[in-house]
């Protein structure tokens, strides 16, 4: 069994804005931030671990936002004398995008259900497994779909197994349908994901619809340049995103499913509220 190692951790955080919190869904943290700008015009911040032992059985995740976002940033950095300077410049911005207020969407659900998924943490305070962690997601996406779309899911471990062979079209009775079908909780043990992408993304969407695939997954895979470069390929077929969940998701996988697919990323760790993610 994993036993707890004596551990310290310390990180510094400087930013041009200011930090509106800190925090760390994997460990307890102690952290403080710092309201007034030091001489150099950076917000500070400080982290430590706040127990001096940890079962290190998943990675360290840190988490800090400002209280400006949206606010452009523009940073100059200068080297070297005067007479032989170099410079470095950074910029951080949000650009904004319109986007087609009719666009219709086919969304398409690939679940993780293998073994590693029904595993239950080494941390005592985690009492949700992975799979649990899936379940919300997935009736949270149920309740969020727009009427006007058509969706199905899929789950995968060893073999795959469809909610339905064709697009469903949204309906009352087709969201119950996807609810007990997500409620029937048993592990397809190993983890292959590349078979079960080929039926999705080898099948053109809906016509009239763009078709949006969401993998939510905590696994790795030993093949995963074959499933990045295929997604590549079928890069016209539909987009992909990707949701990392509990503690020990491989990121790898995760966002490199989501920077093929020409979507996003997120992760959620056992104690993070799930309906943040979602909307995201």
């Amino acid at each position: 069994a994993l036993k707890d190692v004596p551990i310290s951790i310390s990180v510094s955080i400087a930013m041009r804005t200011p930090i509106s919190h800190i925090n760390s869904p994997s460990h307890k943290i102690i952290s403080e931030e710092c309201d007034e700008k030091n001489a150099s015009g950076l917000y500070l911040g400080s982290v430590e671990l706040k127990d001096t032992t940890a079962i290190m059985d998943k990675d360290f995740v840190l988490l800090f936002e400002s209280k400006d976002p949206m606010k452009e940033v523009v940073i100059v950095e200068s080297s070297g004398v005067e007479s032989d300077s170099k410079h470095s410049v950074m910029i951080s911005f949000v650009p904004q995008f319109s986007t087609e207020k009719d666009l219709k969407c086919e969304f398409v659900f690939l679940v993780d259900y293998s073994g590693s998924m029904f595993w239950f943490s080494q941390d005592p305070s985690c009492s949700r497994r992975s799979i649990d962690i899936s379940v919300e997601a997935l009736k949270l996406f149920m309740q969020s779909l727009p009427p006007d779309c058509f969706f199905n899911i899929v789950k995968f471990g060893s073999k795959y197994e469809k909610l339905s062979s064709e697009p469903l079209k949204y309906s009352e009775e087709n969201l119950k349908r996807a609810k007990d079908f997500v409620n029937q909780v048993d592990s397809m043990y190993g983890t292959e994901i590349l078979e079960p992408l080929k039926s999705i993304l080898s099948r053109k969407p809906v016509e009239g619809y763009e078709k949006q695939v969401f993998v939510l997954t905590d696994g790795q895979v030993s093949n995963e340049d074959k499933i990045l470069t295929y997604i590549r390929s079928h890069i016209g077929v539909g987009r992909v995103f990707s949701l990392g969940v509990g503690e020990a998701a491989s990121r790898s996988l995760v966002k490199g499913l989501a920077r093929a697919g020409n979507g996003t990323a997120l992760f959620c760790a056992a104690d993070e509220p799930m309906n943040k993610k979602v909307v995201e």
